[in-house]
């Protein structure tokens, strides 16, 4: 398809279709590519999709996802090869939730995808472009309710909803991680892409030429009638007018074209076509899935979403039903009656797993450190010379102590939270209590900590 693009992150959002079910938009408008900024808490369950530097922190955000279940986000199957690129680069990915990439309300780690089958089909030629993120951990946040569209929904004012671009014509890219969101008129669920993207075949031949829709009746420059290289070049070109057809049930064509549209770009992709109810609730009916650009925009002609089909909604339903392999284990993993205990996790090899080693079996226990939970020799007992006192580490760290009373907290930079702890005997780093954590820095044993 040509002049095809791929959106990444933001969403225009918009009102519904009464008084009554229609989110109240007046107080937030200003540009998504004519969009508003979307701060209100109940659209929590629409967040972005981010890349996290493991050392510094700093998040890079890409996509869009909207949570169907505590554990669950529903994204575009585009955006999932950013996923994967980034945990081969050592980098984590999580869904952020919040007004704002830098004011989040919770960001939680992605730990597993399900991508729906991959064909040469649809928009972007990758079948239904529909995949879900699971996160390690469930959220409070109010889910969204997926479902089909119906053909009885032609021409309604749905809402679009994300965190990327909003000034297409930008020097500068025009994002700022905001959540935004819009109108979006539903203008196709069949037939070619084309009609209702450019509205007619005059606007499709002079976009085909100058990458642009003018008001200039640019079938003018033809002579079919006269010249056989334009007829043929219009025969050519109407062709393709009518044959890139939408996936029939599984694709649809909204927002962009109708006054009052907002027209989803860059970094939209994922998000949601979306709808409240009379009771509240949130419902949506697809994700961005793609866009053309013009001259004047790099992104417009309104946005190609990914619907929720019989295939893609029975997906869904199994995908709002996955339950954690991993269970409540922390990321860490943990130390489990002398065992070590951790999850697997690996995006690119589908696996999460639970793993456990039996420390006992080669006479060693099991710590907390720097690579989570895992079998260690044994500490030293508390009938050596030292017994009895906290000292300072060869590091430096003072923590001079009678290891015989309780420690709320430990003294030094690298002290950890060792409450109701008795600490039976340290040095040089090591601790042995009923719980201790990381206390100094030298010796064998700095960095563990012990959970016996």
């Amino acid at each position: 398809m040509r002049a095809g693009a791929l959106l990444g992150s933001a969403l225009c959002s918009s009102a519904c279709t009464n008084d009554t079910d229609t989110l109240a938009l007046s107080e937030l408008a200003q540009p998504i590519l004519r969009g508003s900024i979307a701060d209100p808490t109940e659209l929590n369950h629409t967040g972005a999709l981010v890349v996290v530097d493991r050392a510094s922190r700093e998040r890079t955000w890409f996509c869009t996802g909207t949570l169907i279940a505590p554990e669950s986000v529903v994204t575009a199957k585009h955006c999932t090869g950013t996923i994967l690129g980034a945990e081969a680069r050592g980098l984590d990915v999580a869904w952020l939730a919040g007004p704002s990439v830098a004011a989040p309300v919770e960001i939680i780690p992605i730990v597993a995808l399900e991508l729906t089958p991959r064909s040469r089909s649809g928009f972007l030629g990758i079948g239904r472009d529909v995949a879900v993120a699971h996160l390690e951990q469930p959220t409070s946040i109010p889910p969204v309710q997926p479902l089909p569209l119906s053909d009885a929904q032609l021409g309604q004012t749905l809402l679009e909803i994300g965190y990327g671009v909003f000034r297409a014509d930008a020097k500068d890219g025009g994002e700022d991680g905001v959540r935004r969101s819009g109108n979006a008129t539903l203008a196709a669920l069949h037939g070619s892409i084309y009609p209702a993207m450019f509205g007619s075949f005059e606007s499709y031949v002079e976009w085909s030429f100058t990458a642009d829709a003018t008001d200039f009746d640019y079938l003018s420059v033809f002579t079919p009638d006269t010249d056989p290289l334009d007829e043929l070049v219009l025969e050519s070109l109407l062709e393709d007018f009518d044959s890139a057809p939408l996936l029939d049930g599984y694709e649809a064509v909204a927002g962009g074209r109708q006054p009052g549209d907002v027209q989803s770009c860059v970094g939209d992709s994922g998000g949601p076509l979306a709808l409240r109810a009379a009771d509240g609730s949130w419902q949506t009916y697809g994700v961005v899935s793609g866009s053309l650009y013009s001259t004047s925009s790099s992104c417009d002609f309104g946005t190609v979403f990914a619907t929720f089909g019989p295939d893609s909604l029975a997906f869904l339903r199994n995908a709002q039903a996955w339950q954690d392999p991993c269970g409540d284990v922390p990321a860490e993993g943990e130390c489990r009656g002398g065992a070590a205990v951790q999850c697997a996790t690996s995006l690119f090899d589908d696996r999460r797993e639970l793993l456990t080693r039996d420390c006992g079996e080669s006479a060693q226990d099991c710590f907390l450190g720097p690579n989570g939970a895992e079998c260690h020799e044994p500490l030293p007992h508390s009938d050596e010379p030292d017994a009895g006192t906290v000292r300072e580490s060869d590091a430096g760290n003072v923590l001079d102590r009678d290891a015989g009373i309780d420690c709320p907290q430990l003294p030094g930079p690298h002290a950890g939270n060792a409450t109701g702890s008795t600490l039976k005997g340290a040095r040089g780093g090591w601790a042995r209590g009923s719980r201790a954590e990381r206390i100094g820095a030298g010796g064998p044993g700095a960095g563990l900590r012990w959970h016996p």
